[in-house]
């Protein structure tokens, strides 16, 4: 109570569950767990499942689990690592999303050796957003809004080394525009930035979303 109080302008919630034991702590845990529609005697597996298929964005899914799951607790605390931490998309129950940080304090409780963990949930849309408007700027060419040069390359190198041990099939197609020097030298260099711009408009339009397109 003493914590939820001092704490209540920075965590939307801070819940507590006994590992070891499989059981929630305190009233508000219970509480907490009234509002996800489940009995205050919930599971901590149950209520991450729940959670999980109810409220966090598929892209964040498997990375909620493999941070809070109890295995990944008790590892955590085998590691005297005190602290796992993840930030996800949360649907309210209209579908609309938020960024929260959620950060899971892991201790061992002194009276009978069981393993604890002490959730804090935080709201971190604004920064978040913030953040990967930042991150998305400077991943792109100025002039096109294609992927710049290196971001490209990073790109490239990440999506082959994961099919490493498949058969996946891909094609790279390096495209270039014939004569542009020679444009750009008469015309002026305001009718070649436009010129690249049309350009690159023109090569996205013609693949997928799913595709990398770059400016190199």
């Amino acid at each position: 109570a003493i914590l939820q109080n001092t704490t209540s302008q920075i965590y939307d919630s801070i819940i507590e569950f006994d590992i070891t034991d499989d059981i929630a702590c305190g009233e508000g845990t219970k509480l907490f767990l009234q509002q996800l529609g489940l009995k205050p005697d919930t599971s901590y597996s149950a209520m991450l499942q729940t959670i999980v298929s109810r409220h966090i964005h598929p892209d964040q899914a498997a990375l909620f689990m493999e941070t809070f799951s109890p295995d990944a607790v008790r590892r955590a605390l085998e590691e005297q690592r005190s602290k796992l931490s993840c930030d996800f998309l949360y649907a309210d129950d209209n579908g609309n999303y938020t960024w929260y940080r959620e950060t899971g304090y892991v201790l061992r409780w002194a009276e009978n050796g069981s393993i604890h963990i002490v959730i804090c949930r935080q709201n971190i849309d604004k920064d978040k957003r913030l953040e990967l408007s930042l991150q998305e700027m400077a991943q792109r060419d100025g002039l096109t809004g294609l992927y710049n040069k290196m971001t490209t390359q990073e790109l490239i190198e990440k999506r082959l080394a994961g099919h490493q041990n498949d058969d996946g099939l891909f094609a790279m197609v390096m495209l270039d525009i014939d004569n542009f020097k020679e444009l750009n030298d008469s015309l002026g260099h305001v009718a070649g930035d436009r010129i690249i711009q049309e350009f690159a408009h023109c090569i996205s339009a013609g693949f997928a979303a799913t595709d990398l397109v770059g400016r190199v």
